[in-house]
């Protein structure tokens, strides 16, 4: 059975969300939640590790807070050098990093918004595995590497069209698409450019 260790910015996590709070976060964010009250604790932790490292396979703006966090989240703001002082050296047992989530707002609600994104991407791993896998074809289509697919039967269509990006479901990533990061590629020394 796996053991979630859940905590933010610690070395030695692996989840985002713990059972309880996750269970707090679906009857608070969805109406059915059949999938969550019909499995097992040990798939519960299942889904919300696979969730934590979907999310943690994406690229993030920013840096992550600390640097021997075992996750990618808490990040610092894109543009903001690593945190210096205290905040540089701090465990996330100390009482430093606690009073920075209680008091910055930008650290607040990221903690909010991630909990609230593993828990929905968990939730939906819970929902394919009761609906019988019926996305497992599109998966498998997706790793072929098909771009979009369509059939008709009797006069009803269907399409679908897959972007390689597609990791997270719409609810989560409406929670994180404020730290989506980009790949920035340059040449060169920026600093040595003059222009008259």
């Amino acid at each position: 059975m796996p053991t979630l260790t859940v905590v933010y910015g610690g070395d030695a996590d692996n989840a985002y969300v713990n059972v309880s709070d996750a269970t707090n976060i679906i009857y608070e964010l969805t109406f059915n939640t059949d999938a969550w009250d019909n499995s097992s604790t040990e798939m519960k932790e299942r889904s919300l590790l696979m969730a934590s490292n979907q999310i943690d396979s994406l690229k993030w703006a920013g840096a992550k807070f600390y640097w021997n966090q075992s996750l990618l989240f808490p990040r610092t703001p894109p543009g903001v050098d690593h945190p210096i002082g205290l905040l540089g050296t701090a465990t996330t047992s100390s009482s430093v990093f606690t009073t920075l989530l209680e008091h910055d707002y930008f650290q607040k609600r990221m903690k909010k918004r991630i909990e609230k994104a593993c828990t929905l991407q968990a939730y939906h791993l819970l929902q394919q595995r009761e609906a019988g896998g019926l996305d497992q074809r599109h998966k498998d289509l997706q790793r072929s590497g098909v771009l979009s697919w369509s059939r008709s039967v009797a006069g009803i269509s269907e399409s679908y069209s897959y972007s390689k990006s597609q990791v997270l479901v719409p609810d989560a990533w409406e929670q994180l698409y404020h730290y989506k990061g980009t790949i920035r590629i340059s040449r060169g020394d920026e600093q040595s450019i003059e222009f008259e």
